[in-house]
């Protein structure tokens, strides 16, 4: 948070005219490991982090719906018509927020109108899905705003819906379901087939661990650039092979796959299928592994087109204080 509770509802104030009737929040996610597979139906293992996003809201007695942010006192708030909001008619930023609105109308819960005011203390771009943390906080305040009764599970595929139809980001429901189902002190191993999840102990200083996240300054988008490539080259990789999607695939059909793709397909989709192998191991493993510190980045970061260099140095000054950090004082060097 960039403002405290009682900043934010005073900021509220000041920009709409009247209290907040509750503010809500959600966090952003950090990926323990499956990189590119919820998209492709497969496993991941998230958890959520202590920076989040939080939204002041206060129902109006119209369908008009009124978005701002702190990070911009300065301009107007955006506002939208419930009755003529449209897949894809939003620009900028406001698409999240009224993507979820819209998103939560399709799937049949009326919303009323309301004000809304945004606050994050979670990095825009830096992996650290600061949209999905912008989507979940609506969605818990518009569900309860109107009394709709949506399960954590639902509303998680609602953010989704609201990215994929209204931003136009293909992405996979990996980062609102991590976002709405985490709990502290655990990660979240989650299906992307068929949503089913389960919490996992992530215990790191009784292990003797501690989290380090680096922001490598490297901006990403979901909705533009490479992602949106990559993922239609996965899911060519699995029409070639004749399955529904890449988590169909086992370790012991990348032999048939290396004769019918071509060399970036192959490795894109060589990638998904070994980085499930991992995430599915990682769970029920206790003393970390070589393959889940290093494997998961090394592999995405060999597949054409599909890593970035400028976190490669950030992972190669990290290395000797992992190797420290994770090795038994018995084990060989």
């Amino acid at each position: 948070m960039t403002s405290t509770p009682t900043d934010l509802a005073a900021a509220f104030t000041d920009r709409f005219g009247g209290e907040p009737d509750g503010l809500w929040s959600a966090p952003g996610r950090v990926n323990v490991i499956g990189e590119h597979t919820d998209y492709n139906d497969g496993f991941v293992l998230p958890f959520a982090i202590k920076h989040s996003t939080t939204v002041a809201a206060a129902v109006r007695p119209d369908r008009i719906v009124r978005v701002a942010s702190t990070f911009a006192p300065d301009d107007a708030p955006v506002p939208a018509d419930l009755d003529s909001l449209a897949e894809g008619g939003v620009e900028g930023w406001a698409a999240y927020p009224l993507g979820v609105l819209w998103a939560l109308e399709q799937s049949g819960h009326r919303c009323p109108g309301m004000d809304l005011l945004v606050d994050s203390s979670v990095p825009v771009g830096a992996g650290l899905s600061s949209s999905a943390a912008l989507e979940c906080s609506v969605a818990v305040a518009a569900n309860e705003l109107s009394d709709a009764g949506v399960s954590r599970r639902e509303l998680a595929a609602i953010g989704q819906l609201a990215e994929n139809r209204m931003v136009g980001a293909p992405t996979g429901i990996m980062d609102q379901s991590a976002s709405l189902l985490g709990e502290a002190g655990h990660a979240v191993f989650l299906d992307c087939r068929t949503t089913e999840s389960r919490l996992v102990p992530l215990d790191l200083e009784g292990a003797g661990l501690e989290l380090m996240v680096i922001d490598t300054r490297v901006s990403h988008s979901h909705s533009t650039g490479g992602y949106a490539a990559r993922r239609r080259s996965c899911e060519l990789g699995a029409e070639l092979m004749g399955v529904p999607a890449l988590r169909d695939l086992s370790v012991k059909d990348l032999a048939k796959a290396a004769g019918v793709l071509d060399e970036e397909t192959f490795r894109r989709v060589r990638h998904i299928v070994t980085e499930n192998a991992r995430v599915w191991r990682t769970p029920s493993r206790c003393s970390p592994r070589r393959d889940r510190r290093r494997s998961g980045h090394s592999s995405w970061r060999a597949t054409p087109r599909c890593g970035t260099t400028s976190r490669s140095p950030v992972r190669n000054w990290t290395r000797p204080w992992t190797r420290r950090s994770t090795r038994e004082p018995s084990a060989p060097a």
